[in-house]
């Protein structure tokens, strides 16, 4: 919705998603047991309709082990941003390309831009809307 607002479009209908495939055999991951039949791989994200076209789309796909789901684009952990008009484009947005844990990743690039703003803020209710834009640089600053 925050990309649809900054691009001034319309929305008419959100539309959430999530496929998921089931473990096939039982499976030890790091995480512990995934028992077969139960969720081993999942993808959801949102679509933004607008003017009766999917407009945007917003997609993570996820393993937790890497035989399930072979027919999803390879890799684990990773975003896809899709926005349709003129130019059309596609994005893929990896998180801990160096080894790190993915997940704790994406928490810190989700907080680390806000942080500075909420601690200043006055009591109430903070959106990335009421922030400056999210341009990275906080991340060359350790």
């Amino acid at each position: 919705m925050l990309v649809a607002d900054a691009v001034g479009l319309k929305i008419d209908k959100i539309e959430n998603f999530r496929n998921v495939v089931l473990a096939t055999e039982d499976l030890q991951v790091a995480a512990g047991l995934i028992h077969k039949g139960t969720v081993g791989a999942m993808n959801f994200g949102t679509r933004i309709i607008s003017e009766e076209k999917q407009q945007i789309t917003m997609q993570y796909f996820t393993r937790m082990y890497p035989k399930l789901a072979p027919e999803w684009p390879l890799g684990d952990g990773y975003w896809m941003l899709v926005l349709e008009g003129l130019p059309s484009i596609s994005v893929r947005i990896d998180m801990g390309i160096h080894g790190e844990i993915h997940t704790d990743q994406a928490c810190l690039a989700t907080a680390m831009h806000a942080v500075p703003y909420v601690i200043d803020a006055k009591p109430g209710i903070l959106t990335l809307a009421d922030v400056p834009p999210i341009w990275g640089g906080e991340a060359f600053h350790r």
